[in-house]
């Protein structure tokens, strides 16, 4: 009995039943699927943070192009207010009476003759016969 208590204290104080320490003289393989699923798992992660950069990236880019979008139609719509109120309708009608245009749409048309003494020498004869 006295050997049964040496043992139970041995138990308690020192973790369990004696072990014994011999050497295990089988080797084991080197963990090459282990190795190969971490490599493969490492290349994941780091596609993922690239790609991760990337969409971040190019998002910072679309809303530099969609700020740009907005600033030039604003630009485009002042230069065409601008444009718009650049002459007056009168000046437009003025301008279009100047360059031959009627205000019933169409064009007057002038046409001269090669012979400016025989028309004026006409209307002169004309004049002459015409007593009124």
């Amino acid at each position: 009995m006295k050997q049964k208590l040496q043992i139970f204290i041995l138990d308690i104080f020192f973790g369990g039943r004696e072990y014994k320490t011999k050497a295990d003289t089988k080797k084991t393989p080197f963990p090459f699927i282990t190795v190969f699923l971490a490599l493969i798992s490492t290349v994941l992660i780091l596609c993922t943070v690239f790609s991760l950069v990337r969409i971040s990236e190019l998002s910072s880019e679309i809303a530099t192009l969609k700020k740009q979008t907005v600033s030039l139609a604003a630009k485009k719509a002042s230069l065409e207010n601008e444009l718009d109120h650049r002459y007056s309708f009168a000046e437009i009608i003025d301008s279009a009476k100047e360059l031959g245009f009627s205000e019933d749409g169409g064009r007057v048309v002038y046409i001269e003759t090669q012979d400016k003494d025989q028309d004026t020498s006409e209307e002169n004869e004309n004049s002459e016969d015409d007593p009124s």
